[in-house]
């Protein structure tokens, strides 16, 4: 697997090969039943669907080192997953990779097509989805550990990524 989550080309592949879906429908369908030994053949389904992917999309073929923007960018994700929860500047994001503001502009549209800030959020607001979901702590609390301190500007932030309110989603997904 690892050729395959290294390579950022392969990030989001979108497969909709009948062969892929008969093979994912078939693991719904063994994981419903769970017969003694239902793991082993789940495991060997996910290994030929690998194959198919390595096979499809000639991943050893496209095995590549790291360019140096994509190691800037790991840098500046490495530094934003530590410190989501601080005001942060994309001043100190590029300064945690030693690159100008600019650059770190440029290097996010080139390797995740969003911004420095744009990502930032939609990471503080996935921190969020999973403190509703697996805490009891007051939404204003959550707010508060994923950076936001406006409460009202991180109810109208998730209510636009997650077309609910906070508080919905916990009730729809708890």
């Amino acid at each position: 697997l690892y050729p395959v989550i290294r390579n950022r080309e392969y990030s989001f592949l979108l497969i909709h090969d009948p062969y892929v879906l008969s093979i994912l429908r078939e693991i719904e369908s063994l994981g419903d039943e769970q017969i003694p030994g239902y793991e082993l053949l789940v495991r060997n389904h996910l290994s030929s669907i690998i194959l198919w992917i390595f096979r499809k999309y000639n991943v050893i073929e496209n095995i590549r080192e790291p360019s140096e923007v994509s190691v800037r960018v790991e840098r500046m994700l490495t530094f934003m997953a530590d410190h989501y929860m601080e005001d942060i500047q994309v001043k100190q994001i590029a300064d945690y990779a030693h690159v100008s503001v600019r650059e770190c502009y440029r290097a996010f549209r080139t390797e995740l097509d969003s911004s420095p800030m744009e990502y930032l959020h939609q990471y503080r607001l996935k921190k969020a989805a999973d403190l509703l979901v697996g805490t009891e702590l007051k939404v204003a609390e959550i707010a508060k550990q994923c950076g936001y301190s406006p409460t009202r500007y991180f109810s109208t932030r998730f209510k636009k990524s997650y077309l609910c309110s906070p508080t919905e989603y916990r009730k729809a997904n708890t």
